[in-house]
């Protein structure tokens, strides 16, 4: 009250006074300058103080305002997670967990059929779940049942890993075990092999491991063996190693030979031929990856027919294949031995895609002539190579299985992209496809080529194609007709060849890198 008044004083002074100040130079005007120097001078302090108090009144009141604002905030936040159901909360809760750690933010989740292998983002999205979960008791509760329990990693502290496996068995949730790192296997807690009856999906990802070979022992494969697990709940095993591991440590990295797997669906490798084992008999989905190299592809063809013979009702079979070669190619080395193969007619197996990467045409010929896929309605195929007439006569082998061509009566949808390479694309022109028989497959519905460097087959009204036929897609395909043509004209040349083979009528269509004909 002080300053107020003192305040109002000043103003009283300073205000009956002339703002402008008329220099007068006599001994009375200097007396009364000097003594309203002083009045003005105590003013100005008197001001000076009052506006840091008014400074620090309104500082204090502009703090407790934003205090009241975010308490408004967070009371009608809190009144909108109240509102929500649980249904939606644990939605938004798994959003706000789920981190991508190479772009830094959230991600959408990743559906029960996708394989997360950010292992990074893994671990740290259940160390975010942890800590949504402890705000309170409703968002524990809710969070009772998040996927991010059930991704246990060997990257994660072992408390983590304890925690999630305790989580996963109060709600009996099934989880998916991934081992990363072999380094890590002594450190892995064992509370998850406890709970095997809980596992849903096994991964064994090594492929970035063992750069030195020689230190590294297999105490977990080796217990893993020991140990007859029985596991009810196990959909799928994926083991991905790297290609000197499988080399070197093949017979190591079939830990689960004596498991017991009764709900055994998928399987996936990378590297490794699995060997046969109870669970085979559920198999519906098998995928293996092979980067070959100079390895003998004739005996690895034959542990993959021998466990497919151990598959009755698989219905989807991959197979990829890089750089398979064999040494005796050059035409200085002797003759390899032949030996009989029976065939093995892969009779379930509906879906069939196969992937031939800078392989010899000899390891598609011992392929055909060791596998057999009479009853598959879906088929995709893509070779890259140096591919010739002989290389493609295989393609007719491989979808009709028998010259007359009653192999494949059940073929909807095939596929095929072929990818001719050379060392210099001016060493050749394109190579003409020869006529297929799978083209006398009763119900074929759609047929997509995608071709380079690859003339099309001759259709023509011989082949007398099925009016079930509704589409012809030539996606991705190039240099058809020409080493250097473009696209108009390779076009143009496509539909005069499509014409003159008999093809172009109503109800067909026709399409070429997306553009109808």
């Amino acid at each position: 009250m002080e300053i107020v008044e003192c305040s109002r004083g000043c103003s009283r002074v300073f205000g009956s006074r002339p703002r402008c100040v008329v220099f007068r130079h006599n001994s009375k005007q200097g007396r009364e300058d000097a003594s309203a120097f002083q009045k003005a001078k105590i003013g100005k302090q008197t001001l000076e103080s009052a506006k840091n108090a008014l400074e620090d009144v309104l500082g204090w009141i502009t703090s407790q305002l934003q205090d009241c604002t975010h308490q408004i905030e967070a009371f009608q936040l809190r009144s909108i997670f109240a509102a929500f159901p649980d249904e939606i909360l644990f939605r938004v809760l798994e959003f706000a967990a789920e981190e991508d750690i190479e772009n830094g933010d959230s991600r959408p989740l990743l559906g029960d059929d996708e394989i997360n292998l950010n292992y990074d983002a893994m671990c740290t999205s259940a160390q975010n779940a942890f800590k949504l979960s402890h705000v309170c008791r409703r968002f524990r509760n809710v969070l009772s049942t998040s996927r991010h329990w059930r991704n246990i990693c060997s990257f994660m502290q072992p408390g983590m890993v304890s925690a999630c496996v305790e989580r996963c068995e109060s709600t009996n949730a099934p989880f998916d075990v991934y081992m990363v790192d072999p380094m890590l296997r002594d450190l892995f807690p064992h509370c998850p092999f406890n709970k095997s009856h809980l596992w849903e999906r096994f991964v064994v990802d090594w492929r970035d491991s063992f750069e030195s070979l020689s230190d590294v022992s297999f105490s977990f494969a080796n217990h893993a063996i020991n140990r007859n697990y029985h596991f009810p709940q196990l959909s799928e095993i994926i083991v991905m190693v790297s290609n000197t591991a499988a080399l070197d440590f093949q017979r190591d990295f079939h830990f689960y030979a004596g498991w017991s797997t009764p709900s055994l669906r998928s399987m996936k490798t990378s590297h490794i031929i699995p060997v046969p084992f109870s669970g085979t008999s559920t198999l519906h989905s098998l995928s293996i990856f092979m980067n070959q190299g100079s390895r003998d592809f004739v005996r690895d063809l034959r542990s993959i027919s021998l466990f497919l013979k151990s598959c009755p009702v698989l219905k989807e079979f991959s197979l990829q294949v890089r750089g398979a070669t064999l040494i005796d190619d050059d035409p200085e080395s002797p003759p390899r031995e032949e030996q009989p193969v029976r065939r093995e007619e892969m009779k379930m197996v509906e879906k069939l895609t196969l992937s031939l990467d800078n392989c010899d045409t000899s390891y598609m010929e011992d392929l055909v002539a060791s596998i057999g896929f009479p009853n598959v309605s879906v088929a995709s195929l893509r070779i890259n190579g140096k591919v010739n007439t002989n290389f493609c006569n295989n393609f007719r082998i491989l979808f009709s299985g028998t010259e007359d061509g009653e192999s494949f009566p059940k073929l909807l949808r095939p596929h095929l992209v072929v990818f001719r390479t050379a060392s210099s694309v001016f060493l050749y022109e394109p190579v003409a496809f020869p006529p297929y028989s799978f083209f006398l497959c009763p119900k074929l519905v759609n047929l997509k080529l995608s071709l380079y460097n690859i003339t099309p087959p001759n259709f023509n009204e011989g082949h007398c194609l099925v009016p079930a036929l509704k589409s012809l897609d030539f996606s991705r395909s190039d240099c058809m007709f020409s080493v250097r043509g473009e696209h108009k004209v390779e076009a143009e040349a496509l539909l005069r060849h499509l014409k003159g083979c008999g093809l172009v009528r109503d109800g067909l269509e026709i399409t070429f890198r997306g553009i109808p004909l």
